[in-house]
């Protein structure tokens, strides 16, 4: 009991450390790593696929830059490439996923500028000066995003040392500077910005920011920020910017009831066109990749300025954004659907989306429902593992992790993101645990089992013991035993008169022997007390047959005690007759060797009265002598009444009998014997002629002469009073 108590404690300790990562006391990195891996598990094993034609890359890739030039291309070209998109291909929104934070200027008026301030024609000077305010690159594409829908790209930056460090202008924020807004959120909180040139920006329909703060601390994207906080007012990302253009409408903020009170952001989803858009406490959303890179059209911007795309159909209509495939320009991210991933492309997924509602959600609840999951189950699994064997504990476990995978798969389905690495690394690490202590310990217990018991039982005995401790009970019961008791006739006189050497030698041999054949019946060797063995049946192990098993094990014993005596007076060795007692009854049985000494051994009266059964024999002048509550029990096995006997220090006599072979039980002497028996029981006067009778014709047979001997000195019945033990 006490090692399953320090299982269960152990388990629900596990359990505890578990609930404590989860409700954020500590944290524990590696269940952070597998949430995130079984995450992308799941998202790949559901992603829809196909390609989305409603949104289309313009992707300045390898091509471009090769027929274009490098990048960044000068502003006359991203003029006539918005031109052509629009006016040509008649695309609905342009998303730049790019930022113009610096002017370009004409190079060109400026260099003839600077050569004639250096010949001296001011003239040429200023005329120069009203050309290049006329073809300013940076006015004329301002002018080409004029009146379009295009949202242009910034980033934001949360490093609170780069205070201060802001480039550009902002578009207009999403939510103005508002304390319950602000405080209705933890979004991202940007310390300065990259925006767009002020002339750009205003002349632009919006502006979205594309910076990823949220993304993971193994470098993936997998979650990003709808929205970003400035200086108390929140801007919304390039994503939601596009798909806000494209939709015609405006973002409404909603907010649960009553979650603020418990210190958690009230403002739990977006409203668009009257779809919601679930975001977490960080205003991020799980990015709703369709598939890998290329699940949405691709068309090489140099295509697009040479008005040379291939399904010019593709663009109408279509929302596209401007953004970089190619290696050089380090727009490449790793995603849980591809280690490299166009930034582009994920910025696409958003709106894609936004548009089809089709964003999981890792709602607020979902912590506290994985807490009470890792209470509850990790209780119950924690007290229940130790109480099971291990196929059963197994299929447990196997039902367990199935059923968690299950529901939470099903979870997924109607769009809820639930934990699912905490829980199954809880059970699998309960179960790990349960089965390595469960080893140890119960392996250290069989080998202090075997250890125990090794010389008290047979091996295969022994092995049932170790493989079921719990049919064993070291601390004690009553249980109906058979006891059998031997001795060596004369072996005190025998030790005393052959050399030491040959007394260790004939008495370990002669043990082994009688051990052996005890343990082939199933027997305990309770003790071995000089030459005598002690044996129980019935102990530690159920033996129904116990008594059977004891009295055929004694009649082995008495054949085996003959043929030794034979084989030793071969060798000039007169050794004594072995002489076997045995008795069934109740008793106490268990370990009374206390915390220090092992010493499994029965107490009771009816070890006693074997021992006396064993004792008579010599008085009796038999070999083995078996009591009344043993015979009773043997429906199989023959015997005959020797006599009721008095034991020394008892008041009732204890019938004894000679147990006898199927051939002797039908032959005529033991009828005779039988017949006789019951007319001295019956205190008969015939019984004496009856007995002299036998003695006549059985001469050698002790019982008879016993017997025969107290009839003509007058005693009469079956009794016999022991004056000696």
């Amino acid at each position: 009991m006490r090692r399953y108590v320090l299982r269960i404690a152990l388990s629900l300790t596990i359990a505890l450390v578990f609930a404590a990562h989860v409700a954020g006391i500590f944290e524990l990195g590696i269940i952070d790593r597998l949430e995130d891996l079984s995450y992308d598990a799941r998202l790949n094993l559901t992603l829809p696929g196909g390609v989305d034609p409603r949104i289309v890359i313009i992707d300045i890739d390898e091509t471009s830059l090769r027929q274009e030039g490098h990048w960044p291309w000068s502003r006359i070209k991203l003029k006539d490439l918005v031109e052509k998109l629009f006016d040509h291909y008649g695309v609905a929104v342009l998303g730049f996923d790019v930022v113009f934070a610096e002017r370009e200027g004409n190079y060109v008026v400026n260099m003839l500028r600077d050569v004639s301030a250096q010949a001296g024609d001011d003239e040429f000077s200023e005329k120069l000066g009203a050309y290049a305010d006329q073809y300013d690159p940076d006015q004329l594409f301002a002018e080409a995003l004029e009146g379009r829908p295009v949202v242009l790209g910034y980033f934001f930056n949360t490093d609170p040392t780069k205070v201060g460090e802001q480039t550009g202008a902002l578009p207009e924020p999403t939510f103005e500077e508002d304390d319950y807004i602000t405080r209705s959120i933890f979004a991202p909180r940007a310390s300065t910005y990259g925006g767009n040139l002020p002339v750009l920006q205003e002349s632009a329909w919006n502006a979205g920011f594309f910076s990823t703060p949220l993304i993971a601390r193994d470098g993936v994207i997998r979650r990003v920020p709808l929205l970003h906080e400035y200086e108390g007012s929140l801007y919304e990302s390039l994503g939601l910017a596009v798909a806000r253009v494209y939709l015609d409408d405006i973002v409404l903020p909603l907010f649960a009831e009553g979650v603020e009170v418990a210190g958690y952001p009230s403002m739990e989803a977006l409203e668009l066109a009257g779809e919601r858009i679930p975001i977490d406490a960080d205003s991020g959303v799980l990015v709703p990749y369709r598939g890998p890179p290329r699940s949405f059209p691709y068309i090489s911007a140099t295509d697009v300025l040479k008005l040379t795309v291939p399904d010019a159909q593709a663009l109408d209509g279509a929302i596209a954004f401007l953004g970089a495939s190619a290696a050089g320009l380090a727009d490449l991210r790793a995603t849980p659907v591809e280690a490299v991933f166009p930034g582009v492309e994920v910025h696409a997924n958003v709106t894609a989306g936004i548009l089809d509602g089709s964003f999981k959600e890792r709602a607020a609840y979902t912590r506290g429902a994985e807490l009470g999951y890792i209470a509850v189950f990790g209780t119950l699994v924690g007290v229940v593992l130790p109480l099971l064997n291990p196929v059963v504990a197994m299929s447990l476990v196997f039902v367990m992790l199935a059923g968690t995978i299950g529901f939470n798969m099903y979870l997924w389905q109607q769009g809820v993101v639930f934990p699912l690495a905490g829980s199954l690394l809880l059970v699998i690490t309960l179960f790990s645990v349960n089965a390595v202590y469960g080893f140890s310990v119960e392996s250290r217990s069989k080998r202090l089992l075997r250890r125990a018991f090794s010389s008290y039982l047979s091996p295969a005995l022994v092995e049932q013991i170790a493989d079921d401790p719990n049919k064993l009970r070291l601390e004690g019961e009553t249980r109906m035993m058979t006891f059998l008791f031997t001795d060596i006739a004369g072996f005190t006189t025998f030790a005393e008169r052959v050399e030491p050497k040959l007394l260790v030698s004939l008495l370990n041999e002669y043990l082994d022997s009688m051990c052996g054949i005890v343990m082939d019946y199933g027997g305990t060797i309770d003790k071995i007390v000089g030459d005598a063995v002690h044996a129980i049946f019935n102990a530690p192990l159920d033996q129904p047959d116990h008594a059977e098993l004891a009295v055929r094990c004694a009649l082995d014993l008495d054949r085996f005690g003959m043929e030794f005596i034979e084989k030793q007076e071969q060798q000039g060795v007169k050794f004594g007759v072995t002489r076997i007692g045995v008795n069934t009854g109740p008793a106490v049985v268990g370990n009374f060797g206390g915390s220090r000494r092992f010493d499994y051994t029965a107490h009771g009266d009816a070890i006693n009265t074997a021992a006396r059964m064993e004792s008579v024999n010599k008085h009796l002048g038999t070999r083995v002598c078996v009591s009344r509550t043993t015979v009773d029990l043997c429906t199989d096995q023959h015997f005959r009444p020797i006599a009721g006997l008095v034991l020394k220090g008892k008041t009732e006599a204890v019938v004894a009998y000679e147990p006898i072979s199927e051939d002797e039980a039908s032959s005529q002497r033991v009828k005779d014997y039988l017949a006789a028996y019951e007319l001295m029981k019956a205190e008969s006067t015939e019984a004496r002629a009856a007995f002299e009778k036998l003695a006549v014709d059985y001469p050698d047979d002790p019982v008879i002469q016993l017997h025969l001997g107290r009839l003509t000195e007058g005693e009469v019945g079956e009794v016999l009073v022991m004056a000696e033990k």
